[in-house]
C-alpha cells in the first residue's frame, strides 16, 4: 500500500505566496506613500501629473522591450 499522500500543495507553495503577498504589500505601501507625498506637496494636479509621467515612463519602457523582442 502506498502510503505517499501527495494531493496537497506542500508548504513550500504557501510560503511562496505569502513571500509574493508580502513584496507586493510593501510595493503598494511604497507607491501609496510616493503619491500622497507628491499630493500634499505639489497639490491634486501635480500628484497625477506625476503619477501619469511614470506610467507613461514604464509603458515606453515596455513598448520598447517588446518592439525589440516581438512574440
Amino acid at each position: 500500500m502506498n502510503d505517499d499522500d501527495s494531493s496537497g500543495l506542500g508548504a513550500g507553495f504557501y510560503l511562496k505566496i505569502a513571500g509574493v503577498s508580502l513584496v507586493i504589500g510593501v510595493a503598494a505601501f511604497i507607491v501609496a506613500w510616493i503619491f500622497f507625498e507628491t499630493l500634499f506637496a505639489w497639490g491634486v494636479l501635480g500628484a497625477f501629473g506625476f503619477l501619469a509621467a511614470v506610467s507613461l515612463g514604464a509603458a515606453w519602457l515596455m513598448d520598447r522591450r517588446q518592439a525589440r523582442h516581438p512574440l
